[in-house]
């Protein structure tokens, strides 16, 4: 071998260590970027099985002013009496009062109104 053809082969593994090293980098990032989506999509994620249907008694009706429009929210109490804001549809909006029982959908970490509403709960 001459020297500029070794000279061309210490240059092109050289070009070769940079281009490994730098996609390292890369690979390394766009692996905890997926761990991180996934870790935030577990957290996120309510299994069915977890979700109990309770009733709560509404307190009142309020709603939420934002960029996208007013929402409305009910106040509601749970059965070991903390109180609660919920966004809640228009329609059960109609449906229920104040003081009157309401199905509510409590998961993991998250409750919800059950479309059931106001309907009479029967566990």
């Amino acid at each position: 071998m001459t020297n500029a053809s070794a000279s061309r082969w210490r240059s092109a593994a050289w070009r070769l260590r940079l281009a490994v090293h730098d996609h390292w980098r890369i690979a390394l990032a766009f692996a905890v970027a997926a761990v991180v989506i996934i870790a935030i999509g577990l957290w996120k994620y309510e299994d069915p099985s977890q979700v109990v249907e309770e009733q709560a008694e509404i307190l009142r009706f309020g709603s939420h002013d934002s960029k996208s429009g007013n929402h409305p929210i009910v106040f509601i109490r749970l059965r070991d009496g903390i109180v609660r804001q919920v966004p809640v549809s228009r329609d059960i909006m109609r449906q229920c009062r104040s003081g009157s029982p309401i199905r509510i959908l409590r998961g993991r970490n998250t409750f919800r109104i059950s479309p059931m509403g106001c309907a009479p709960f029967t566990p």
